[in-house]
């Protein structure tokens, strides 16, 4: 039937490899598999099959043997976005594979075959005896986990504008490099409506999505690293040998010369590692507290007004404040300052 012929095509479509983006899919050779299959194990494969599930808090090392797998995001929710379509050769995973850090996606078999499975503790030891196998993993997970963020994918941040500890959210998940998508509730009405199906009263927000069904109400930035996965790991003994407290780049100096000279060293930052300013989010947003009368714009020099759907609803802020009808919720400004030098 022409209806059917057209059907195949499409889905042959729907199936085609994803190219390989600078270094992001690649494929392992001969050599490699066998170095790996030394520390895994194989087993068969079956259409529909999930590997791995977003929201699960690890999963091991895959390389496809035969057949096909599919990346899917918002697998079982209705709104499923394919992202990826891997064969024979390539391995699956991202950096979080590596950091320890929850599954943003999910694999699901496309095509019966067969996949060698690592566990993430063995996938060192191979990596131990040849690193050159280590820096092609290493460079893929880099480059997916910037696909991943280019994409939106991963965690959903949803929260006003105005509000402290949406920005407070938005900051960890940058600097942290984790994949997520911000949706403001001052101009997407969707997120309202999703907001009242959820249950989630206005005083509640900003909501961190994870998944399909794992909802963190307003969540310190201790909770949300505890359910991704980046809780620091336990020490081994009780004391060490030196502490730094700041990981900025003074701070990540100051470690890694100790750990050099072969100091017990122990790094601590309340947020993330590397420079705040150059790890801020890319988007522009209104000041966690502006002030009450309109406020000259930096680059045009007009007033800026927020929009009037700020008032009609009681999950959107006023500036500085919340909407009618609800209580108001004093926060800390998380305004960064300037520092000045100090002179003598």
């Amino acid at each position: 039937m022409p209806g059917e012929a057209n059907a195949d095509a499409v889905d042959t479509q729907s199936l085609a490899e994803t190219p390989d983006h600078a270094g992001a899919f690649p494929r392992l050779d001969e050599y490699q598999i066998q170095e790996l299959s030394r520390e895994g194990f194989r087993r068969p494969t079956e259409a529909g099959e999930v590997l791995y599930r977003e929201g699960d808090a690890s999963c091991d090392f895959i390389v496809i043997l035969s057949g096909k797998v599919k990346i899917v995001e918002g697998f079982g929710s209705g709104q499923e976005r394919t992202i990826g379509v891997h064969g024979p050769g390539r391995f699956l995973g991202e950096l979080n594979l590596l950091t320890g850090e929850a599954v943003f996606v999910t694999a699901v078999v496309a095509e019966p075959g067969e996949v060698l499975i690592v566990p993430v503790e063995r996938l060192r030891e191979v990596v131990a005896r040849n690193p050159g196998l280590g820096d092609v993993i290493l460079r893929a997970y880099l480059q997916r986990r910037s696909l991943l963020i280019g994409l939106g994918s991963g965690l959903r941040i949803i929260g006003s504008r105005y509000s402290p500890d949406t920005k407070r959210i938005r900051e960890f998940a940058t600097r942290n490099r984790l994949p997520h998508r911000w949706i403001d509730l001052e101009r997407d009405a969707a997120a309202e409506a999703l907001m009242r199906t959820l249950g989630i009263r206005p005083e509640e927000t900003p909501v961190v999505i994870l998944g399909n069904n794992r909802v963190l109400r307003n969540p310190s930035n201790a909770e949300l690293a505890r359910v991704i996965g980046l809780s620091p790991r336990a020490m081994t003994s009780g004391s060490c040998d030196l502490v730094v407290i700041g990981a900025g780049p003074a701070g990540l100096a100051a470690g890694v010369y100790g750990a050099s000279e072969g100091l017990d060293t122990i790094l601590l930052d309340c947020t993330a590692t590397g420079a705040r300013r150059a790890c801020r989010p890319a988007s522009r947003t209104t000041s966690a507290s502006p002030p009450a009368s309109p406020a000259p714009s930096w680059r045009s020099g007009r007033s800026s007004k927020p929009t009037s759907s700020a008032s009609t609803s009681p999950f959107r802020r006023k500036p500085g404040g919340w909407g009618p009808g609800t209580a108001t919720r004093s926060s800390t400004s998380t305004t960064a300052r300037r520092s000045r030098p100090v002179r003598s």
